[in-house]
């Protein structure tokens, strides 16, 4: 109780922004089970108006990470997850895309100017297509569905990851998204450079151009 307090304490100082993550990780309010470990009332109590305070600003403490090279990979490597922070990141509807939605516009709008915002953002496709590809049917996988069948979401996440040309290696390890989008109901526009690079790497140009150079 007295660590909760020293917490709190710190995060409502008006001259201080710190890192709220060891309080979310303390008080687990993204939790199915939140609260239930305290058995006193007033810790319990406490922990909950702690929750609404932290979750908001954990979220926007999230979104600011995009700016961080490297910090999906990050994630979905278990090097810098929790439990709330991936469940954060998956939840459609919750603090990050629902609370934060015109926030998260603008940050991922950036990818244009910000190659951290571009490849989190592809990034994190690589992480969605993975989950698509081997865990549609379970949690993890049910949940990024619901997230890429929000157009708008969907949009703004391929327009950041495909916002600069990506190299045949890039395009390869997405090369199944497309179709498993399409497949959910969930279309993407694939740009020209994409099919022209696909075209220009595919079996058939590769095999024809070895034959001229052996000619």
């Amino acid at each position: 109780l007295t660590r909760l307090f020293k917490l709190n304490s710190i995060y409502r100082n008006k001259f201080t922004r710190p890192d709220v993550t060891p309080l979310v990780r303390i008080l687990k309010p993204l939790s199915d089970s939140f609260g239930i470990h305290f058995g006193n009332k007033l810790i319990k109590d406490l922990c909950v108006q702690l929750g609404k305070i932290v979750i908001p600003r954990y979220a926007m403490q999230i979104l600011s990470r995009f700016h961080e090279q490297g910090f999906i990979v990050q994630v979905y490597q278990g090097a810098d997850g929790s439990f709330e922070l991936g469940r954060l990141l998956l939840d459609a509807k919750g603090p990050l895309w629902g609370g934060l939605r015109e926030e998260v516009l603008k940050v991922l709008a950036e990818a244009n100017e910000d190659l951290n915002v571009h490849q989190n953002a592809y990034e994190m496709l690589r992480w969605f297509d993975y989950k698509l590809e081997k865990e549609a049917n379970y949690g993890e996988g049910q949940a990024i569905q619901l997230l890429l069948k929000d157009d708008v979401l969907r949009s703004a996440i391929w327009a950041a990851a495909t916002s600069r040309p990506l190299n045949p290696q890039a395009i390869g390890y997405l090369r199944g998204l497309p179709d498993r989008l399409q497949k959910i109901g969930a279309p993407v526009q694939i740009p020209e450079w994409w099919k022209r690079t696909v075209e220009e790497f595919s079996p058939a140009v590769q095999e024809s151009k070895g034959e001229e150079s052996d000619g």
